[in-house]
């Protein structure tokens, strides 16, 4: 999840420019879509600079080369890739409505931005001696792409989204190499981390039937027991002692909460990224536990 901070990039512009600049416009804008595309390639074509100078700085590199990491850290650096995406390419279907354009337009192109603005770090990523590009890591990202644009195919609306969620874990303190210090800790501490299959209940029912519009059903996913050490470690203790994680619980889809004021519009889109902390039930290989509340 490098860079995840990307996805929240965006709104920054548009907040500052006056309400009825906000407005949606029914018919493609030229104006706006300049804007959407300006934006876009000023902050991922900055980003990735700053990446190319920062990130991969002295590591040490090669020739361009694959790496299958597929098999390792429980795939949750793969669900990782995918929420990125989905987050990105769900941004962009936005500013695409803001815009004015009609929702073929719109799927085409939101199936692939968040592939399209992730597929650079696997470039860098190619010609570095210690990782590699990652076919895995392209279909995860293809994947969190094609979600959002399933969405916009099939309903209009993001009906079911990919959500994150993080708690602390010792697993930090212990490897801080390998899962970071502080903040950083959310974003490389996979142990912590929970991704979660959202579906809006009442966008599925009839609309006579009278049901919260905010409350979603959530299907989560986590890992323990990682701790790297692959191809230096037996894969027999590595398979003790990591297992998957599953979960159940509801949700909030605040996007669904009425509001005239473009602050809170905008907030609510960028708090449908995250889970926030409600009961919910986890089931392993281990145990079937109630937690009162999770994150």
């Amino acid at each position: 999840m490098k860079y995840w901070f990307l996805i929240f990039l965006y709104p920054i512009p548009i907040q500052l420019i006056s309400q009825n600049f906000w407005q949606k416009d029914t018919i493609p804008s030229t104006k706006k879509t300049w804007i959407v595309v300006g934006t876009s390639v000023g902050i991922v074509g900055g980003l990735y600079t700053y990446t190319g100078l920062s990130w991969y700085s002295g590591i040490p590199k090669t020739k361009f080369h694959f790496f299958d990491d597929s098999h390792e850290w429980k795939q949750m650096d793969k669900v990782g890739h995918s929420w990125t995406a989905y987050q990105q390419s769900k941004m962009v279907n936005e500013f695409l409505i803001w815009a004015g354009h009609n929702r073929k337009t719109r799927g085409i192109i939101t199936a692939l931005s968040g592939f399209c603005f992730q597929a650079p770090l696997e470039v860098f990523d190619g010609f570095t001696e210690k990782w590699g590009a990652s076919v895995s890591d392209l279909v995860a990202n293809a994947s969190g792409s094609l979600l959002a644009a399933l969405n916009v195919w099939a309903f209009d609306e993001q009906r079911i989204q990919l959500k994150f969620s993080f708690h602390r874990t010792p697993y930090a303190n212990q490897f801080p190499h390998l899962f970071g210090k502080g903040i950083t800790s959310i974003f490389k501490d996979y142990n912590g981390q929970s991704y979660w299959l959202v579906g809006n209940i009442s966008s599925f029912l009839s609309k006579d039937r009278q049901f919260p519009k905010w409350l979603n059903v959530a299907l989560g996913y986590g890992a323990q027991g990682l701790e790297g050490g692959y191809g230096k470690v037996d894969w027999k203790i590595i398979h003790q002692r990591e297992f998957r994680q599953w979960y159940l619980s509801p949700d909030v889809h605040f996007s669904q909460i009425k509001t005239e004021k473009t602050f809170l519009k905008i907030l609510f889109f960028i708090l449908d990224a995250v889970h926030m902390p409600l009961p919910a039930l986890e089931w392993n290989k281990h145990y079937l536990r109630w937690h009162w509340m999770y994150f």
